[in-house]
């Protein structure tokens, strides 16, 4: 037993050492809640949203220090929108997927509304589709004309029906090919 005391230390203290390392970089996010981040200049890193004005309708609270994770254990959406002045755009990347949101126009304001901002075509957003597995979320300003700001994301469970999806391609279609003929 004596021989064995050796190892047992090792062995505890190499999983303190490896758990105290992955408390450093584990920003956990919990699904189906908003969260209100902050970004500086074009091509900043997103931050924090400590200090910023929370998102509301439906209510967001702080994001924490990037980068942030989480583990899905069926698909889920990333929804992310600019809130407040529009202009800005958002680049979000897992390690190996970009996700950036859309082109905007300045000029608008929805305030810290995140339905309005979603609603808004002035303002930047993106829902992007994300598989099971494990995520570790960071991202930069790509655009930023007013040099930084707020706005928030979420990782939603609630993905559309495949069905539901078709039947939206299929209205789409509809919209586009009516506008043509226009």
């Amino acid at each position: 037993m004596t021989a064995m005391r050796p190892i047992l230390a090792g062995l505890l203290a190499l999983g303190l050492v490896a758990s105290a390392g992955a408390a450093r970089a584990d920003n956990p996010i919990s699904l189906d809640q908003w969260y209100t981040f902050g970004f500086g200049n074009t091509g900043s890193a997103l931050t924090n949203g400590n200090g910023y004005t929370l998102g509301t309708n439906p209510d967001a609270i702080s994001a924490p220090d990037p980068a942030w994770t989480f583990t899905l254990t069926a698909p889920a959406m990333l929804i992310v929108t600019d809130e407040f002045l529009s202009g800005d755009v958002f680049s979000f990347t897992d390690g190996t997927n970009t996700y950036t949101t859309s082109a905007s126009t300045t000029g608008s304001d929805c305030g810290s509304d995140i339905t309005a901002c979603l609603a808004d075509p002035n303002f930047s957003h993106g829902e992007f589709l994300l598989q099971p597995g494990d995520y570790t979320l960071s991202g930069t300003a790509t655009q930023s004309p007013s040099g930084g700001g707020a706005a928030g994301f979420e990782v939603s469970s609630a993905v559309p029906e495949p069905a539901s999806l078709s039947l939206l391609g299929l209205g789409l279609a509809g919209l586009i090919a009516a506008r043509r003929r226009r």
